[in-house]
């Protein structure tokens, strides 16, 4: 079975709550991350997709390190390393 990005979500969630310096609201917020983070690749993809539709330049927002596309197959302790 292939390994998708949204199936790596629980996954890092599951290594972060294994560790026990991270505690409930700790897990929370780590998971609201991941999630804006996501949120804020989409936008950026979809105005850079506009962008290079009209010939302009566009500069992201988030650094290319901070970009889900960047990180999103990553392995769940690597997840939480960059958490």
């Amino acid at each position: 079975m292939a390994t998708t990005s949204q199936s790596l979500i629980p996954h890092a969630l599951d290594a972060i709550r294994a560790d026990s310096s991270w505690n409930g609201p700790d897990s929370i917020l780590a998971l609201c991350t991941l999630i804006y983070l996501r949120w804020i690749d989409f936008q950026e993809a979809e105005q850079e997709a506009i962008a290079a539709f009209d010939g302009a330049e566009y500069d992201p927002i988030l650094p290319p390190s901070m970009h889900w596309r960047s990180w999103h197959c990553k392995h769940p302790v690597e997840l939480k390393e960059l958490i």
